[in-house]
């Protein structure tokens, strides 16, 4: 366990910065107040696109000696779906915890993890055992809404984190819409990494203009890579392990979330995506559907397909 210091307070959000960072690290408040102006600016607007992140936390309940229902230490009876501003020290707020994710700093770091949002964190006592289903990072929960950046980036790269801000929130909204509500009395909806990756680099791209970022911070900068190497990582492929090839999997996922969202309905197919009831080409197939098209996830993919040999 780590000890983070309370850096920035809005309506929206709580900025910790994790106390005994990588040396070499000095996180600069005013850096942490930009970020958290940024996030409260485009709260709203993520929302409104990809829905609202959940308010409840999934934890234990227990009866006590004499029957009665209450979440003490008694005698363990299930799990329940509490509310955030009953039972969590931060409320319904969103967490952002600055820190150097894998110890990895160094000053001309060029790569890495720069954000990440992990589901452990809207659970109530530490994940054991498979209650849990799809991935997480650790096993230790701060019972709330949490993701987290790299500081080494913050200090290095400050556009490129502001567009994170928007990625890992869309993960965060993702996790509460398709998957959330399923877990404790499942089967838990699970997404494939590739769309819920695409809906993430389509959340930047749409608040590319918002958030002032330059085309080098940036999804469009992927482009180049999806160019020169589209074959190695088709997709719904998701290439981990390799970090040189998983590039080529980001790299794909956007060109298509790129594809869908200017050629079929803009923001409003996207809401559809984002807030069914499905989730992969199901969600997709559904979506474009419910806005009048009369196509599916595999006509449009061929359409795709052709549009970069012709168009």
């Amino acid at each position: 366990l780590r000890k983070a210091t309370l850096k920035y307070i809005s309506d929206i959000c709580y900025i910790w910065v994790v106390d005994d960072d990588t040396e070499g690290i000095t996180t600069n408040d005013d850096n942490i107040e930009l970020l958290g102006k940024k996030f409260d600016d485009i709260y709203g607007l993520v929302r409104g696109v990809f829905g609202e992140e959940s308010n409840m936390i999934a934890d234990k309940i227990y009866k006590d000696t004499n029957g009665s229902s209450q979440y003490d230490e008694g005698d363990e009876v299930g799990y329940s779906y509490l509310s955030m501003d009953e039972v969590c020290a931060t409320g319904s707020k969103v967490n952002i915890v600055v820190y150097d994710i894998n110890g990895d700093y160094s000053a001309d770091q060029e790569s890495g993890t720069i954000g990440y949002f992990a589901n452990k964190d809207y659970f109530g006592f530490d994940i054991v055992g498979d209650l849990v289903t799809g991935p997480h990072l650790l096993n230790t929960t701060n019972s709330g809404k949490y993701f987290y950046v790299d500081s080494g980036f913050l200090n290095k790269s400050i556009d490129l984190l502001y567009s994170v801000l928007a990625h890992e929130f869309q993960h965060m909204i993702h996790y509460g819409v398709k998957t959330f509500p399923t877990v404790l009395f499942g089967p838990p909806l699970l997404s494939g990494t590739w769309f819920n990756e695409m809906l993430s680099m389509v959340c930047e791209d749409m608040m590319q203009t918002y958030l002032n970022t330059p085309d080098e911070d940036a999804p469009v900068a992927r482009f180049e890579r999806f160019a020169s190497g589209y074959y190695q990582s088709g997709l719904v492929d998701w290439l981990d392990g390799d970090n040189d090839k998983l590039r080529y999997s980001y790299a794909g996922a956007y060109a298509f979330g790129a594809y869908l969202a200017r050629n079929y309905g803009g923001a409003s197919l996207i809401k559809e995506i984002a807030t069914n009831e499905y989730v992969n080409q199901e969600s997709i197939t559904a979506a474009l559907q419910a806005c009048n098209y009369d196509e599916t996830f595999e006509t449009v993919f061929a359409k795709y397909m052709q549009a970069l040999l012709l168009d």
